[in-house]
């Protein structure tokens, strides 16, 4: 189904509302067209103005803008309201035109706020110059875990439901995450530091002179232990966590810098052995590889293209992604400086000691002035999953939070977090999250954030064109280029009767039978022409 956007909100929230509803509307999976589209019918999504111009076969959804201070000062006035309510608040009909609904209150300012990381300019910095999350908006409210923005699309989503049953507008709503999984994980490592035996000896040598008498002799035999086993491969804690997601047939993402040292010590040389053969056994394997911005690199495009440049001539191919070592970026302005340094993704948006999403939502996001540029919300990192208290056996509340919105958890876990001399507990908990998110009834997609950059770009550039009536069925043609990846097309609103006529470069496959309407379009090498029906209460998707 297309949407058409009509912003008439002046100068104060134009730009804004722009880019929050173009977020919302990819995340949903609806292709957007100018509101002054000829062809078909349309739902149009409208920010302030009047409705006395909406032409005949159009719907709307009205959203009247109620906010007074400009985007650069305002802060929602009070905390978002439970999700039940959000989603399900009640809807103002147009009690002279049924394909008229309004939103009962303005979305648009708040999204913004959380989207845009305004509050970032004028928060509590730390120690690094960081932004401080205890001054967020969300951890003070108490909600850091719940993906708010994501649910204000929810409640966007029932409306145009509302408004396209009501004005017989039938189209199909593009699936977040191939296949039609219901939502997507990504596991990512950041290579820190590597283990030097020497040191470890040394350390050991201190802590058994710094230990209580009762203490020494298990201190001891960790020493004699370590000096019998003899110098260790520096990459062994990433050659273990890559083991453990192989054996779950899970591709991950590892971060390497490229600095040998910064204020807090000695890292490590990207160049020397054995990191050229661990990245190229990641690479060999399907797993993707992306920079560790230094401390410093925040602050200069160039000087994240060298270290950019420097691993490429490691990897002897492109770099595509970025995080920052310590997440210290600054938002939003570190994000134009990642594009101009030739990067595609960033993976930075998130806190080192709290579950959450910093940004609000659990989407990539093209972050205000970029284009292809995508920003990927980073949920948890290891210590903020230990210090949480959460348990790897069951899932928890900011897992329940991301799967009914559909999102993406992106987990970070470090190698030295595996480290058997800091407890064998480590390893068994990052074994039993493995085992936990492997077993979620009708799983996630669990892939690599490089791939998940290639999937949100190859799914935006596959469009449906408009729609046209044929003895009272809706038919559409799709396509729109190679799809790497199954792509999973329902028909929207639910009880629509659809003929997809055909799909170039593609291939429709009817599935196994259920319960929801959709169809799984398929990759094909060869140009594909497939004529399906998606009618109420069949299913044609992924098996």
């Amino acid at each position: 189904m297309r949407i058409a956007l009509s912003i008439d909100a002046g100068e104060t929230w134009a730009d804004e509302a722009r880019f929050v509803l173009g977020h919302l509307l990819e995340s949903l999976g609806f292709d957007t067209v100018g509101p002054d589209a000829a062809d078909g019918p349309v739902v149009t999504v409208r920010y302030g103005g009047a409705l006395g111009d909406r032409r005949p076969r159009d719907a709307t959804v009205h959203i009247v803008p109620d906010t007074p201070a400009g985007p650069e000062t305002y802060e929602p006035p009070g905390p978002p309201p439970p999700f039940d309510i959000t989603v399900r608040a009640d809807l103002v009909r147009d009690p002279a035109d049924r394909r008229v609904v309004r939103l009962p209150f303005d979305p648009i300012p708040p999204c913004w706020f959380h989207l845009s990381r305004a509050e970032e300019a004028r928060g509590e910095s730390d120690s690094l110059g960081r932004f401080r999350p205890e001054a967020s908006y969300l951890h003070r409210h108490g909600v850091l875990d719940r993906p708010v923005v994501d649910e204000f699309g929810l409640l966007l989503l029932r409306a145009l439901e509302t408004v396209a049953s009501a004005a017989g507008i039938a189209g199909v709503r593009k699936g977040a995450w191939p296949g039609g999984r219901p939502f997507a994980v990504a596991l990512t490592h950041d290579q820190d530091q590597s283990i030097r035996w020497i040191r470890r000896l040394a350390r050991r040598v201190i802590e058994w002179a710094r230990s209580a008498p009762r203490k020494r002799s298990a201190t001891l035999d960790l020493f004699r232990r370590n000096l019998c086993e003899g110098p260790v491969d520096e990459t062994v804690l990433s050659r273990t966590l890559f083991s453990l997601d192989r054996e779950r047939g899970i591709d991950s993402t590892f971060f390497f810098l490229t600095v040998k040292r910064d204020r807090f010590g000695r890292r490590y040389d990207v160049t020397s052995p054995p990191f050229p053969r661990l990245i190229e056994s990641l690479s060999s394997s399907g797993c993707s590889v992306a920079l560790h911005a230094s401390l410093e690199a925040f602050r200069s495009a160039d000087r994240l293209r060298r270290e950019k440049e420097k691993l490429e001539s490691v990897m002897e191919r492109a770099v595509s992604g970025v995080r920052h070592h310590y997440l210290n970026a600054r938002f939003p302005a570190t994000w134009k400086l990642h594009e101009e340094a030739g990067f595609l993704w960033d993976a930075s948006l998130g806190y080192a000691d709290h579950i959450g999403h910093r940004g609000g939502t659990s989407f990539p996001m093209r972050p205000p002035g970029t284009d292809r540029f995508l920003a990927f919300p980073l949920t948890v990192m290891d210590r903020a999953f230990v210090a949480a208290g959460a348990s790897p056996n069951r899932p928890g509340r900011w897992i329940e939070n991301v799967a009914r919105v559909g999102g993406l958890i992106d987990i970070l876990w470090h190698p030295y977090f595996i480290d058997p001399d800091e407890g064998e507990e480590r390893l068994f908990e990052y074994r039993k999250l493995l085992e936990s998110i492997t077993s979620i009834p009708a799983g996630p997609w669990i892939a690599t954030l490089d791939d998940m950059a290639a999937w949100w770009e190859e799914r935006r550039a596959f469009r449906c064109e408009p729609a046209l009536s044929r003895g009272g069925r809706t038919v559409l043609r799709c396509g729109g280029g190679k799809l790497r990846f199954p792509l999973a097309l329902t028909s929207f609103p639910p009880r629509s009767d659809i003929r997809i006529e055909s799909f170039r470069d593609c291939e429709a496959d009817p599935g196994n039978g259920g319960d929801d309407t959709g169809v799984l379009i398929r990759p094909a090498a060869d140009h594909a022409e497939a004529v399906i029906s998606l009618k109420p209460g069949e299913t044609k998707r992924a098996s």
